[in-house]
This record gives structure tokens, C-alpha cells and sequence, in this order.
């Protein structure tokens, strides 16, 4: 099962002009990439997310500052992208406005993630190209974190981990039980469901 887990990140000076940096060239990818992709439908035609990995690989091989940024983070910008399309089509999608588009990016590869508990306040990843960040321990740490997503509001950095942990098929069976069970009372009659609040599973 995936959760999701939110921190707040206490980045260095170069960490944060890094993460700004990130931030401008995955949006600016995000819009040449929808660009293309508008092109294309006007003509009839489709460029498929292998096609604009592929071109991606020219773009970084060409220009130093798209080099600079994790690339797992670019990809995933391009397959977000392709989802995207495929759920509302590329007419429907916007471009990403520096002033009104809060910077954001993801790491999605959680094998490439190694994090740490420093004591009860503090926790640690190590995060691709950026070495060491540190992190207030607001919630406790459980599971084994899949994908890793960075963000600003405001002033500060955060960092949300997608993190799977595996649930007891014991307590799936109480779960479907108590269902079950509440279901049962509704249909006799010696309740009433006036609204879906007043029914509580576990």
C-alpha cells in the first residue's frame, strides 16, 4: 500500500539555488515538450514519450545546463506529460508560467534514495546530484519509499515520499469483516445511513 509522507527539507545555499535551478528546467521542459506535442497533433500525428526521451537525450548531450539536472527527473516530467495527454488530450493541457507554477520536481526512482534518522527532530536523504539534505522528522519513517518529490511554498522547501509498506492479510480480512458486519446492520434496519459520514469503517 502507498502512503504519502510530507517534510520539511532544510536545504544549504547551493542545495536551494540547485533546487530553483531543477525547478526552472523541468517546467521549461514541460512546455517545449507540450509545444512539440501540439505541433504534432495539429498535423495529425503523435510523438510518443520514447520519441521526446530520445530528443531529450540530444537536448543534454547539447546543452550543459539540462546536463546539470538529474535526469530521472527530466524523464519523469515527459512521462507525466504523456499521461497527462493520454487522460485529457494535449488541447486541454496549459504551459507552466514561471510567475504562477510554484517550482516542483520528482525523483522516481526510490532505490536510488538512502535515508537516515539522525535522532527524534532530524532525518537525512541523500538525493542525487544534491548529496545530504536534512529533514525535520514531523512524522516517523515506515516503509520503503518508492518515489521522492520536491517542492517550494513560500520560503521553504518540503519533500513528499511515496512509501510502500505491506499490510497483514489478518488485518485486510478485519477490515472487510467490519464492512461486512456495518453493511449487514444498514440492510436489517437498526441503522440509519443518513449520510455516508454516520458509516465508520475500523
Amino acid at each position: 500500500m502507498l502512503t504519502g509522507r510530507k517534510y520539511r527539507l532544510e536545504l544549504d545555499e547551493h542545495q536551494r539555488r540547485f533546487a530553483e535551478s531543477i525547478g526552472g528546467a523541468t517546467r521549461h521542459l514541460w512546455n517545449i515538450a507540450l509545444e512539440q506535442r501540439r505541433y504534432y497533433r495539429a498535423r495529425g500525428e503523435w510523438v510518443s514519450f520514447a520519441e521526446q526521451c530520445r530528443q531529450l537525450t540530444e537536448v543534454r548531450a547539447e546543452y550543459e545546463w539540462m546536463r546539470a539536472v538529474p535526469v530521472h527527473c527530466l524523464q519523469q516530467v515527459l512521462r507525466d506529460l504523456d499521461n497527462a495527454c493520454k487522460r485529457h488530450g494535449v488541447r486541454r493541457l496549459n504551459w507552466k508560467s514561471r510567475s504562477k507554477t510554484l517550482p516542483s520536481f520528482r525523483f522516481p526512482d526510490g532505490a536510488r534514495l538512502a535515508v537516515e534518522r539522525l535522532n527524534r527532530k532530524w532525518g537525512r536523504v541523500k538525493l542525487p546530484k544534491f548529496g545530504w539534505v536534512s529533514f525535520r522528522m514531523s512524522r516517523r519513517l515506515d516503509g520503503v519509499v518508492r518515489s521522492a518529490t520536491l517542492s517550494r511554498d513560500g520560503k521553504h522547501w518540503f519533500g513528499c515520499s511515496a512509501d510502500s509498506r505491506e499490510v497483514s492479510a489478518d488485518r485486510i480480512g478485519d477490515k472487510w469483516s467490519s464492512i461486512r458486519s456495518r453493511t449487514s446492520t444498514v440492510a436489517q434496519g437498526t441503522a440509519e445511513p443518513t449520510s455516508m459520514r454516520s458509516v465508520r469503517i475500523g
